[in-house]
């Protein structure tokens, strides 16, 4: 099983403000979709609120919340560790965590590889994507600089890798 984080943020580490994506990016969006095509994907309530009704039935959903006990097309479950253990039950080989704040900063001590879109436009936020810990994930891609079409957002994809994952493959 492979645990990813997709996420996007600004330069300040902004994530998200008043329970919303504060920036429309139609190329990080499709980076996105093709990062966690097929996965099943683990998300917090918010980022559960932000994702298009157009585009919710593009991957099996688990939502981690401590209040809510129905989504009528997810999962709950009350903790990061309880949705792995879900993923192992169902057999789920490729599992992406979208958000929110909380489930970064957990993820991070447990993903393999991370997906990270870096805008360069400073936004009003909230809510913050964790500092990225150098001893524990390493960058091995980076795109060029994009500049959105129509759009003010300068920004760039990068991959990185858990150096745990690096240094200890999975055996065959």
């Amino acid at each position: 099983m492979t645990i990813n984080i997709v996420a996007a943020k600004t330069s300040s580490h902004v994530i998200g403000n008043m329970g919303k994506i504060p920036w429309d990016i139609p190329e990080d969006w499709a980076f996105f979709l093709r990062k966690t095509y097929g996965h099943l994907v683990i998300m917090g309530t918010y980022t559960y609120h932000t994702v298009p009704p157009a585009e919710a039935n593009k991957w099996q959903k688990v939502v981690i919340s401590s209040t809510k006990t129905h989504y009528e097309d997810a999962v709950i479950k009350r903790s990061l560790a309880e949705a792995i253990g879900y993923a192992k039950e169902i057999g789920a080989e490729n599992i992406s965590i979208i958000g929110g704040e909380r489930l970064f900063e957990e993820g991070l001590q447990i993903a393999d590889k991370l997906f990270l879109t870096i805008i360069h436009n400073e936004v009003e936020g909230d809510r913050f994507f964790p500092i990225i810990n150098p001893q524990l994930w390493k960058e091995i891609k980076r795109s060029e600089l994009f500049f959105s079409v129509n759009l003010p957002y300068k920004y760039y994809f990068t991959e990185w890798e858990s150096i745990k994952s690096a240094s200890h493959p999975p055996s065959l």
